[in-house]
């Protein structure tokens, strides 16, 4: 299980888990040519640069979607990603993400 504790559905920080393989996976998604270098890159702007924020959706017990932002000054942001996973789309994880 994801996160026993997390409210299916809702939308979470998930930067601690920015190792796990299913939610690098999701990233991957974000990327045009997705190499490990790049996104070893991304994951290392996520991880270092304090305005940039990796939330989390979660179904079942699994990670299903995540969206990147960058908060560019208080009150704005830049969606930096926006992914959900193949076998999960067509369920609303797009727009819970966005909400």
């Amino acid at each position: 299980m994801w996160n026993e504790s997390h409210v299916e559905g809702t939308v979470t920080d998930v930067l601690k888990h920015l190792d796990a393989p299913p939610l690098r996976d999701l990233l991957a998604l974000t990327i045009g040519n997705p190499t490990d270098e790049r996104l070893e890159e991304i994951c290392t702007r996520y991880r270092t640069d304090p305005s940039y924020h990796l939330l989390g959706c979660q179904r079942s017990g699994m990670i299903v979607g995540c969206i990147g932002l960058e908060l560019s000054f208080p009150g704005h942001a830049i969606i930096r990603a926006l992914a959900v996973a193949p076998l999960a789309l067509g369920n609303g994880i797009g727009s819970d993400l966005l909400r």
